[in-house]
């Protein structure tokens, strides 16, 4: 995530050594200085601190004898609240899914923009309730940070594969220190239409074969009542 550069503490950061040795299984301590202006509204600034070695690694591959070279980075994170009274306001600026499906699962896209000034952690969740209003599945929001002018994208993969009818996927989240929500709803239909017009083939051949045979057996059947009464009529006229 590219934090906007207002938000940013790098310039307030002195790292009086630049290199340093250290031993095999050993820690050592790197002491950093942190000059915030007197000038700085309040609010949340961010930095990072990477470490690299100064020399190149390689990784050997034993197939085809060579090395790879390997670049090695940690970073670690500095999170730094100006006091003063800070704007916490997210807004949702995208919840959405596919208004129609064959199959399941449902994936939904959750978008969370920090509009105020300092780290928001959303959370919540989605959930899934079919056309009865009984809960399909649930799906938790990550745990992880928003920075101040960024937004974060969260995926949901919701419900099963062999699904029918209408649905309803909400989100209900939370954020700030004072508990702001978040919240809105879609509706989509999972309808397995394939399947269903093979269903209604086989159903239509069904009533075609049966609509066949029973004419011819009403065909016979009159066949056979006429032979009867020819076959009476005869038996009747050798008695006389």
């Amino acid at each position: 995530t590219i934090i906007p550069a207002k938000y940013s503490a790098a310039k307030w950061i002195v790292i009086p050594q630049g290199n340093l040795t250290i031993k095999g299984k050993d820690n050592v301590s790197v002491p950093i200085t942190i000059n915030v202006p007197t000038t700085a509204a309040p609010g949340g600034r961010y930095a990072a601190i990477l470490f690299q070695p100064s020399g190149s690694l390689t990784l050997g591959n034993p197939e085809s004898g060579q090395e790879t070279p390997v670049a090695i980075r940690m970073a670690s994170l500095i999170y730094i609240r100006v006091a003063g009274p800070i704007s916490e306001k997210a807004t949702l600026t995208k919840f959405e899914g596919p208004s129609f499906l064959e199959y399941g699962p449902i994936s939904i896209t959750t978008q969370i923009l920090n509009e105020g000034n300092y780290h928001i952690t959303p959370q919540g969740s989605v959930v899934l309730k079919d056309m009865f209003g009984r809960v399909v599945t649930t799906a938790k929001l990550d745990s992880k940070n928003i920075f101040p002018g960024t937004s974060r994208t969260y995926i949901s993969e919701l419900g099963h594969k062999v699904m029918l009818g209408k649905f309803t996927a909400t989100l209900t989240a939370t954020y700030g220190e004072g508990g702001k929500f978040l919240t809105s709803s879609l509706t989509l239909w999972v309808f397995p239409w394939k399947v269903a017009i093979a269903i209604i083939l086989a159903a239509i051949l069904v009533i075609l074969a049966f609509t066949i045979w029973y004419k011819k057996f009403k065909k016979k059947e009159v066949e056979l009542v006429e032979e009867l009464k020819e076959e009476k009529t005869e038996l009747e006229e050798l008695k006389e």
